[in-house]
């Protein structure tokens, strides 16, 4: 019998394909707040000096969960910055609105594609903004 031989993921840090965008969609958000959404996720990854593919990539290979392919320590540390650009860009996007809770959307896709590519279909809920004290 034969075991399945593990293998690390390639993914190339700088690799940025042709009309790859990042989207965001938040519930009640102006064009200007998600645009500073946009902004503050594109920050993450230029300090981190990794493209949002890859950071993506690494994120996506991760819930996979599959033991035959395996993510490096520092391809592990790539898809905590996808999650901290996920941070940002709502935190960013909701700067200006009022505090509650909020459903988004953050994702990358291409130019002209009709879903995101980032397999991240679910909208997530986060709490914005302080809470009003009585």
């Amino acid at each position: 019998m034969t075991t399945p031989k593990q293998k690390f993921v390639e993914i190339d840090r700088h690799y940025r394909p042709p009309g790859l965008r990042l989207t965001l969609d938040v519930d009640g958000a102006t064009a200007q707040d998600i645009e500073r959404g946009i902004n503050a996720a594109k920050r993450v990854f230029l300090l981190a000096e990794i493209s949002s593919y890859a950071a993506v990539s690494a994120a996506s290979y991760m819930d996979l969960d599959d033991p035959n392919l395996q993510l490096t320590d520092q391809q592990h540390e790539w898809a905590g910055v996808w999650w901290d650009a996920d941070e940002a860009a709502i935190e960013a996007a909701c700067s200006e609105m009022p505090a509650g809770e909020k459903t988004y959307f953050f994702s990358l896709t291409w130019d002209g594609a009709a879903i995101p590519v980032n397999g991240q279909y679910i909208r997530s809920t986060t709490w914005v903004g302080k809470e009003k004290q009585e």
